[in-house]
């Protein structure tokens, strides 16, 4: 777990040391910067369980998790920090995709596979709605800056529902791949998405008397799908990227005129900065003198033609007593 200086891209120590072998599905800063939540595949922090979606309200007062894709917990972060469960899937109920909190209000949102929404009052901790709104899966929410709007990623289709509609009025269909990830730019005319077939798509809200959405660009070159994204709240028109290739990049979206990895209509999207990066492949390469390697693995190198075959056989300790 790793936290980078914005300006420079330079890593920083946080405040707590988490194991190497964790690995990290989710994180989530609150809104005054003072929490820090985890979500993971394997050893969570802090409970027991597989953590797949987590998300803080704008008031900062709850902050609310999806585990294992079967259970949507509610913790109150003020006061006695209580946990409520707010919905478990029982084995009549499809699994739950995603969660999300409206910016404005208290307002939550869960998806599930089975194309319906529950809006929740997290006050109450009562249901206010239930919507069965697709006929495929809902992976996952996103909630517009000013929460009139719920943007629904599925198998392979965006959907933007207007909550004062019945259903949802637009569709995005572009990536042919099911959406891992979804952001709202801070101004809400933009729209990023990471789909599995390894792309980012970045659409634009045109500005026409008719409610309308463009593909501004599409990035690529990603090792793995793009399994989160989220806006810059101080740095206009930039973004970032986390992937399970394992790298992290910055994005900035400019006029056209710089270099960019997509151009449309006038824009281009262009790398700031981004770590862990490189991965080499390289083709008739021969490693020579070899040294430090268990048995099985010069055994395997030699078997594929990467070492020479004049690397020892024999493990150092039968070498040792051999020589005596």
């Amino acid at each position: 777990m790793r936290h980078w200086e914005h300006a420079a891209g330079t890593p920083e120590a946080l405040l707590s040391e988490f194991p190497t072998a964790l690995s990290v599905e989710s994180v989530v800063f609150s809104v005054d910067g003072k929490h820090l939540a985890i979500g993971s595949n394997g050893r969570p922090i802090p409970s027991g369980n597989e953590v797949t979606d987590l998300a803080y309200s704008r008031c900062g007062r709850w902050g609310v998790s999806l585990v294992m894709n079967t259970v949507v917990q509610l913790r109150e972060l003020c006061g006695d920090k209580k946990n409520h469960i707010l919905l478990l899937r029982r084995k009549e109920l499809a699994q739950i995709g995603g969660v999300a909190f409206s910016p404005i209000g208290n307002q939550l949102a869960i998806g599930s596979w089975s194309g319906t929404v529950w809006l929740f009052d997290p006050e109450s901790k009562e249901k206010l709605t239930t919507k069965t709104l697709l006929q495929e899966q809902v992976l996952v929410l996103a909630y517009s800056p000013d929460g009139l709007e719920l943007a629904l990623g599925s198998e392979s289709t965006i959907y933007l529902w207007d909550l004062q509609s019945d259903t949802p009025g637009i569709m995005l269909n572009r990536g042919g791949s099911p959406i891992c990830s979804l952001a709202y730019s801070p101004c809400g005319e933009w729209l990023t998405s990471g789909f599995e077939n390894n792309t980012i798509l970045l659409w634009r809200r045109q500005p026409d008397e008719v409610e309308r959405w463009s593909c501004a660009a599409m990035i690529r070159g990603f090792f793995d799908h793009v399994c989160d994204v989220a806006w810059n709240p101080v740095v206009p028109m930039e973004f970032v990227t986390g992937c399970k290739d394992g790298s992290v990049r910055v994005w900035q979206v400019s006029k056209y005129g710089e270099e960019s990895k997509g151009v449309v209509e006038g824009f281009c999207v262009k790398m700031v900065w981004g770590p862990n990066l490189g991965i080499l492949c390289v083709e008739g390469l021969v490693c020579q003198h070899a040294t430090g390697l268990s048995l099985p693995y010069r055994k395997m190198l030699i078997q594929r033609g990467a070492v020479k075959s004049t690397v020892s056989l024999v493990a150092d300790g039968e070498k040792a007593v051999a020589e005596k």
